[in-house]
């Protein structure tokens, strides 16, 4: 399945499931940061080792993100949501609106991809 040749609605809620998924990576990211600031609170580390985990889970979550979304265009969309449903940063229910044909599609392709 190619974005192209998806109708025009289905076209719009690709592009907010990406938004979605995007938000959420972020969100995983913050919570990856505040478990090293919590073991930094509790003086499991100390500030050089918190410093450090902090900066390189930083770098970790950046480049991830950078590669999935940064120049993202509509020939990577479809991909992109696969991906999402692959890992988890996008269920089922998120497909909610989308075709039966495109949603069962995408269902069907993150599931072979997860085996």
């Amino acid at each position: 399945m190619q974005y192209q040749d998806l109708s025009k609605p289905d076209k719009k809620i690709i592009r907010e499931l990406i938004d979605k998924g995007v938000m959420r990576e972020f969100e995983q990211g913050i919570l990856k940061l505040d478990r090293i600031i919590d073991k930094w609170k509790d003086k499991k580390l100390d500030n050089r080792e918190a410093y450090h985990a902090l900066y390189k889970q930083i770098n970790i979550v950046n480049d991830h993100i950078a590669f999935r979304y940064d120049g993202l265009t509509g020939s990577r969309y479809v991909n992109t949501v696969v991906m999402q449903l692959v890992n988890d940063v996008l269920t089922e229910n998120d497909l909610e609106g989308l075709t039966p044909e495109v949603r069962e599609n995408l269902i069907a392709t993150s599931a072979f991809l997860k085996e």
